[in-house]
């Protein structure tokens, strides 16, 4: 995940993590959990109203601060490189790490 990773794709990582079946690797989300809802007028224009917020299964609420990714990479490594780290996580079985890491390119 990084900076631009909002929304929907905050609400599956905030409930994967609730669950305790993901770690997120990357760098800090975006922080938008708005639920909004686009209204169409007689005119032909239209207007956007947020009507409501996403939370985690266990309530998270990542609005306005983001997700904390458990390894944060440094913000400049490219996406190929983060999905990379995640896979060898993933193959070595360390993504349980018991505390946060930085990894630089």
């Amino acid at each position: 995940m990084n900076h631009g990773t909002a929304s929907v794709a905050e609400a599956v990582a905030a409930s994967l993590l609730d669950q305790g079946v993901a770690t997120i690797v990357g760098g800090q989300t975006f922080g938008d959990a708005s639920v909004q809802m686009a209204y169409s007028l007689p005119d032909g224009s239209a207007f956007v109203l947020s009507t409501g917020k996403m939370v985690g299964p266990r309530r998270t609420d990542w609005d306005a601060t983001g997700l904390v990714p458990k390894i944060t990479l440094a913000q400049e490594v490219p996406d190929d490189q983060v999905i990379g780290k995640a896979v060898d996580l993933l193959r070595t079985g360390s993504q349980m790490a018991a505390t946060p890491t930085v990894v630089a390119r």
